[in-house]
């Protein structure tokens, strides 16, 4: 059984909460093992990426980071840059 993997960018859209750029990405995964006669299996997910992640720290202090996008897809990572100013 080898079952593979492939991520595909649906859509994305650009809204603005107040001054923030959100970036809604819509991904579909296609899940199939080669080995099989059955149909892929697809699944839709959907990600909303902001300039920074609120983390909080040992003592419950909340600080903010560069959200980190490296796991999205190249396309995806430069339309953040862009709108992020990065």
């Amino acid at each position: 059984m080898a079952i593979t993997k492939a991520t595909t960018v649906d859509r994305m859209e650009v809204i603005t909460r107040g001054s923030e750029w959100i970036v809604r990405v819509s991904y579909f995964d296609t899940f199939d093992d080669s080995e099989d006669s059955e149909p892929a299996v697809v699944a839709e997910r959907q990600v909303a990426l902001m300039s920074k992640t609120e983390v909080l720290d040992s003592d419950g202090n909340k600080s903010y980071i560069d959200t980190d996008i490296t796991k999205q897809d190249s396309t995806v990572q430069s339309v953040c840059n862009l709108l992020w100013g990065r």
